[in-house]
């Protein structure tokens, strides 16, 4: 009797990349990631998993180039969207894209706070045809995608979850575990206090007050627990919430400005069409019309 070793990296910046490969592979998918607070980096600050940070499926890459709109549409889907729904829950979840393919999200959440989402796809669901919008090019992309395996896909469910625990203990073996859960828990109190006051007109100074520090402290803070600036958080979370009353209410713009803490329905159309590509008004007819559809 003898034993052979076999050749495996030991390293998890190797093997965690090589097994999401082995994944894709198995299962027929493209695997991408979402990491919300920018913590998937090694000890010399490269993320070793930067080819799973875009959606790399010929499908989703098309017309993203060539139009403004349809790239804004997109990051609508599959950034807004699917992360704000995947804030409200832990279980996987399948997402409808606007040109029609499907897709496969899994939320990562530690301490009932979004960590990661996984994307895989894109699939279609067999017997389904593709948006008559679509052009000609991009039916024949939605007809070449593979039919949905409900029973592998439920499968790379449970895998997909197990990996995320294994990428979540990656990063609390960086750090000490006492600052790993202050950080858990000023990533809380920040988003809380976002969630509790974005109807309001906040500023740093408000934050600041609320965490007792002052506003330098809390400036750097922030920008170390999430990766931008405050007042880019306060404009996601209020186009997040707007999109969400766009799409499932039919109150006037002016109500929505008001209950998303834009000081007035037009600086509140401006933003909208910086951040989305459209303005909100041709967002909600949008929305409607695709809902008459279905």
């Amino acid at each position: 009797m003898y034993f052979e070793n076999h050749s495996y990296p030991s390293a998890p910046q190797e093997f965690l990349p090589q097994t999401l490969r082995f994944l894709e592979d198995f299962f027929g998918v493209v695997i991408t990631i979402h990491d919300c607070f920018g913590q998937l980096y090694d000890a010399k600050g490269e993320h070793f998993l930067e080819l799973h940070m875009r959606h790399r499926h010929p499908f989703c890459h098309y017309l993203r180039k060539e139009s403004a709109s349809c790239n804004a549409e997109c990051l609508k889907n599959c950034l807004f969207h699917a992360e704000s729904h995947a804030r409200k829950q832990d279980s996987p979840f399948l997402h409808h894209c606007w040109k029609g393919a499907w897709e496969l999200i899994i939320p990562i959440q530690q301490n009932g706070i979004l960590q990661f989402l996984f994307y895989a796809g894109v699939f279609r669901k067999a017997g389904e045809a593709p948006p008559p919008t679509l052009p000609a090019a991009g039916q024949k992309l939605y007809r070449e995608l593979p039919a949905a395996d409900w029973k592998q896909l439920e499968g790379l469910e449970y895998l997909l979850k197990s990996f995320g625990s294994s990428l979540l203990q990656y990063i609390g073996e960086k750090r000490p575990e006492t600052e790993y859960d202050r950080h858990s828990m000023l990533r809380h109190k920040v988003r809380s206090f976002l969630s509790n006051h974005i109807h309001q007109p906040i500023r740093l100074r408000d934050l600041a007050d609320a965490l007792c520090l002052s506003e330098t402290r809390t400036s750097h803070l922030v920008k170390r627990l999430f990766s931008v600036p405050f007042q880019a958080m306060v404009e996601d979370e209020r186009i997040n919430r707007a999109l969400n009353l766009l799409r499932d209410t039919d109150l006037p713009l002016k109500n929505i400005a008001e209950k998303t803490g834009f000081r007035n329905e037009y600086y509140f159309s401006n933003v909208f069409r910086r951040r989305c590509g459209v303005p909100p008004g041709k967002f909600r007819k949008g929305c409607h019309s695709t809902a008459g559809k279905q």
